[in-house]
């Protein structure tokens, strides 16, 4: 929490997908397998509007990074994507299939 609460003061955009019950490998796309355990530098430097992983997504699963720089459906939704950008248009994309 401390650490996306740092990257919104910055103004560095993320977005992190924490599957619940279902799996999200059907709609992910690409990306790098990483497979480490989650901490603040790891996700401090994947998200380094400099670094190759900030655009993408990143999966968390129970502690691990599992992929990261993953792409997600896009949402048609064009009503509540208004003024948004891209990655609005991946998380409700995502939130539509699951």
């Amino acid at each position: 929490v401390n650490t996306i609460t740092d990257l919104a003061k910055e103004r560095i955009g993320a977005l992190i997908i924490l599957p619940a019950k279902t799996s999200v490998e059907s709609a992910v796309e690409g990306g790098s397998v990483l497979n480490g355990k989650l901490s603040e530098p790891l996700l401090k430097s994947l998200l380094d509007p400099h670094s190759i992983g900030h655009d993408g997504a990143i999966v968390v699963d129970k502690g691990t990074v599992v992929k990261f720089s993953c792409h997600l459906p896009l949402s048609k939704n064009f009503t509540a994507l208004v003024n948004r950008g891209t990655r609005h248009a991946a998380a409700l994309g995502l939130s539509e299939i699951n």
